[in-house]
């Protein structure tokens, strides 16, 4: 919490102190309070909680009576009030971003299971390449099924193949099953990023502590030097820098902000070059959200030329950047008078104060392991199980004559904070939780949602490319196999435990209805398969104890097919003790833990919705949508709702 004084400001209020912030909407503050010394909170965006004489204040959202009333009217008679019903908060039956969101919450082709907060720890103290009495060891028999057009990208181009013969990689496989043994173990979160987060600074949040200045690099040090600049209002420029050296100046766009071009002309004054620290300039290296396409002010100054991240000239500019000006930027200063961020804009990208693991907020294992370590292992030590290759076993069949470029996918975009940590109920833009806040959870394990997909182009929902849009990332066409194409392979495990061996065989063996994704493309429909286990298990004892069988054959002490059902519910009655809930086995695990609840509704091969389509609840949002009004989706920043959300036929309104 910081501290500042309270002023009446015309109709609202400001915090006044080291700087001035608005105080944004009806915090229910009072006269008496105007002058006060109070604490705040604006950690992470604009101010959301002033606090006064032990009294926390917060953003009102109720609306205006007579508002709710005519809401309510036009819904009277429907059940329980329908979508649009009044309710206390006064929004009109949904939470998912504002007090009267005239929107539908947000919609994407993913979606998470929540995180949980306790982790639970599987037994310690056997590795896999010790025999260890007890212990379970054995393989399983798998086949893969796909059920929509399937991809796994080899070091061609074309789907993995060895020997001229199509596989899916063990690793893949492996990958796959880890997350969903994390999920429905109680695992920790372990594979992720762990990196800091950046947003666009604003005058409200950041202060106009904003100044001009030259970046150069000298003597192995980054310094900038004062500068005047002056905004110029023009329809185009001809290059992306003009230097005019006789006047120590240069004229520069930052880009378009609606149809206006935002250029600046900024001229060097007299002054002393200040430093720029080393964590600043690391920082702003470090924001691999930036475009590749846009300069890269420290590239381009070591380099002497105007060029992007890539180290590209930028629509083949020639200009050189005189040693003697340097490159124009804008600069931040701290309180202290220091370099705290450079930018191409005057409100350039800033970091969050908290990396994204500062957000992943969950217990320790008690014994330091948990299962999906336990099982899997490490970078430092190695797991109880192995996956083989598994090669193709039906006929070859491929979806095209010809190979073809995927639709363009959009980049995870965790800045996204509305999608990516979980939100409050109700909460307003404003109140949202950000990658800056205290006690701000992720929303948890991202899966995405099974759909219908065409391999015809000419269809509305086909994975093909039709606008020949082909991006760097997605520059080379592809080929996958068709639905019905089967693969087999083999997973080996030694050493594991009854409930180990159950959290395997759990997130192998899914209810009926529901199938796995893989691959590339899972955003566009590609990559739904159905895996079907069979267990076999190995006496290490019985084996090793004899050569040869009764019937003279090599003793291989193995029971084929065997109960699988004897594992899954070793494991469920774990969690459940673990976990405290009253869980006998593993279909009730499946059918009353909330967490395991909402894996179901994203692996749920089929969904049966109302009046929007299944197609429409699971796209990316756009930011020129044909028909809505705003035609920006993202514009009032929607929260998405969770899986059993998404899936309610009332959720949704507009198709």
């Amino acid at each position: 919490m910081k501290t500042a004084k309270l002023v009446k400001h015309g109709k609202g209020w400001q915090l006044t102190g080291e700087k001035t912030l608005s105080v944004i909407g009806d915090f229910g503050l009072t006269d008496d309070m105007n002058g006060q010394q109070v604490e705040f909170d604006n950690s992470g965006g604009p101010v959301k909680l002033i606090r006064f004489n032990g009294k926390d204040y917060t953003k009102q959202h109720n609306q205006p009576n007579n508002m709710a009333k005519q809401w309510d009217n036009r819904n009277h008679g429907r059940p329980g009030g329908g979508r649009g019903s009044y309710q206390q908060q006064g929004n009109r039956g949904n939470n998912y971003g504002g007090s009267w969101q005239k929107n539908d919450p947000a919609r994407a082709p993913y979606n998470f299971v929540p995180l949980n907060e306790k982790v639970v720890s599987a037994e310690a103290g056997v590795d896999f390449d010790a025999f260890a009495e007890g212990r379970l060891s054995g393989y399983i028999d798998f086949e893969v099924k796909a059920l929509s057009p399937l991809f796994i990208k080899g070091h061609d181009g074309e789907f993995f193949r060895a020997y001229q013969k199509p596989y899916i990689p063990g690793s893949s496989l492996r990958g796959l099953i880890r997350g969903i043994v994390e999920i429905t173990s109680y695992s920790a979160l372990t594979f992720f990023d762990d990196k800091v987060l950046y947003r666009r600074s604003n005058l409200t949040d950041d202060g106009n502590r904003v100044y001009a200045g030259w970046l150069r690099y000298q003597n192995g040090q980054y310094l900038i030097f004062p500068g005047n600049a002056q905004q110029e209002v023009r329809s185009n420029i001809r290059n992306a820098y003009e230097y005019i050296f006789s006047q120590r100046d240069c004229t520069f766009s930052t880009g378009k902000f609606g149809n206006r071009l935002t250029v600046w002309k900024v001229t060097l004054s007299v002054g002393e070059g200040k430093p720029v620290p080393n964590p600043v300039i690391e920082s702003y290296q470090a924001d691999n959200t930036r475009s590749e396409q846009t300069i890269d002010l420290v590239k381009a100054v070591r380099k002497g030329l105007i060029v992007n991240a890539l180290g590209e000239k930028i629509n083949r500019n020639t200009t050189e950047i005189p040693k003697e000006l340097g490159i124009p930027v804008f600069y931040r200063l701290s309180e202290n008078d220091e370099v705290c961020s450079i930018g191409h804009a005057k409100y350039h990208r800033m970091p969050y104060s908290k990396s994204i693991s500062d957000h992943i907020i969950q217990s320790k294992p008690v014994n330091g392991i948990d299962f999906a370590t336990s099982i899997f292992g490490t970078t430092e030590k190695a797991g109880k199980i192995y996956f083989e290759d598994a090669s193709l076993f039906s006929d070859m069949k491929l979806e095209l004559t010809q190979a073809k470029h995927p639709k363009i996918l959009s980049a995870p975009k965790p800045t996204t904070y509305q999608h990516y940590l979980d939100q409050p109920k109700g909460a307003s833009q404003s109140a949202q939780n950000k990658w800056s806040d205290d006690e701000a959870p992720i929303r948890g394990f991202k899966n995405y949602w099974h759909c219908k997909t065409s391999s015809d182009s000419r269809e509305q929902n086909t994975w093909i490319e039709t606008k020949n849009e082909i991006t760097k990332s997605h520059h080379e066409p592809i080929n996958p196999m068709s639905p019905g194409s089967t693969f087999v392979g083999k997973i080996r495990f030694e050493n594991l435990t009854a409930q180990e061996l159950g959290a395997l065989l759990f997130s192998l063996d899914l209810p009926k209805g529901c199938g796995h994704k893989l691959g590339l493309g899972k955003p566009l429909g590609l990559g739904s398969i159905q895996i079907t286990p069979k267990l076999t298990l190995i006496n290490r004892l019985a084996r090793y104890a004899q050569v040869f069988d009764e019937q003279e054959n090599w003793c291989t002490s193995e029971e084929i097919n065997a109960d699988m059902a004897v594992f899954k519910n070793a494991f469920a009655k774990h969690i459940a003790e673990k976990t405290q809930q009253q869980i006998s086995d593993a279909d009730s695990y499946w059918a009353k833990d909330t967490r395991i609840q909402e894996l179901k509704h994203l692996l749920t091969l089929e969904q049966t919705t109302g009046k929007v389509s299944w197609e429409n609840r699971t796209r990316y949002m756009l930011i020129e949508h044909p028909t809505y009004d705003p035609k920006n989706e993202y514009k009032q920043r929607p929260v998405l709702p969770k899986p059993s959300e998404v899936i309610n036929p009332n959720t949704y309104t507009k198709d």
